[in-house]
């Protein structure tokens, strides 16, 4: 059984559930409050920056992308992913001092960080320092993911790093790691670099196959068409030579390594010529 309650219990009972309801109040205006405080906090408009510059990166928009970068930079220092992104549109312009600025700044916080590692490779591959790039590139494609298209760019610039550096073995392995990985990634260059790789180490027609492979994916790059001019003109066949030369200016005029070889092709037919041979019945195309 219970008991009428007394005037005191009845009060306290009052007391407390007033109590409750003012808790409640406050526990919501107080999140209410917080929320508004950081919806206009230094922090979260500079993560709006960045989440925006991100977007205009993705399309392609890298100049738009950097300035919502900078002005996120400006409005909250300490945001350090900024710095990657920054990093990343930087060398996409090829402004290597800048990308090297926020590379250096981003490392500091993250050295380990096989994406940093990458740019920073990229950076010094840029800068004709191929055995510093190296070391960061190593790096990155340790780190990264067996299938991440990021490791097929480590793999193809440490290839293109061992090709500066006259080590083709090790070149033709990186590219062909890179091409099994994303063999469609960064377009025809790799496949040209590959051939020049097969080239050095003597494979002729397997490089050949090589080149060919880079002009079904682009019939217009110069580079492929240039070193398989060289490759005919190293097996005595002038004619496919001055051909390819040819090509390859036909599409870049300005492509010097393809001029001095076209000079040089021209060169060796007179020597045909002066051997007795009729040049215009051999080499008809040059003709005056």
């Amino acid at each position: 059984m219970t008991g009428k309650l007394t005037r005191h219990e009845y009060y306290n009972i009052r007391l407390h559930k007033m109590c409750a309801k003012l808790f409640f109040c406050f526990e919501t205006c107080w999140v209410g409050i917080r929320e508004f405080v950081l919806l206009f906090s230094k922090k979260t408009r500079a993560m709006r920056l960045l989440r925006t510059g991100e977007i205009f990166e993705f399309q392609g928009e890298t100049d738009v992308a950097i300035d919502y970068f900078e002005q996120a930079l400006g409005k909250y220092p300490k945001l350090i992913e900024t710095h990657l992104n920054l990093c990343r549109c930087y060398l996409r312009l090829l402004s290597l001092k800048k990308a090297r600025e926020h590379c250096l700044k981003y490392m500091e916080k993250e050295p380990d960080s096989p994406e940093i590692n990458l740019y920073m490779g990229v950076i010094l591959y840029y800068g004709n320092k191929w055995d510093d790039a190296l070391v960061h590139l190593s790096k990155a494609e340790e780190r990264l993911p067996a299938r991440e298209k990021k490791k097929a760019s480590a793999f193809e610039y440490m290839g293109e790093c061992y090709l500066k550096l006259g080590n083709p073995e090790e070149a033709v392995t990186c590219l062909e790691r890179s091409i099994q990985v994303n063999p469609y990634g960064g377009g025809e260059k790799k496949y040209v670099s590959l051939g020049e790789g097969y080239y050095m180490l003597g494979k002729k027609e397997e490089a050949l196959r090589i080149f060919k492979k880079a002009l079904e994916m682009n019939q217009r790059n110069h580079e492929a068409w240039n070193n398989i001019g060289v490759l005919m003109w190293s097996v005595n066949n002038l004619e496919s030579a001055y051909k390819c030369f040819r090509k390859s200016l036909d599409i870049n005029p300005e492509y010097r390594e393809a001029q001095t070889n076209l000079v040089s092709v021209e060169e060796g037919m007179r020597s045909v010529m002066k051997n007795g041979r009729n040049i215009t019945k051999s080499f008809p195309w040059m003709q005056q």
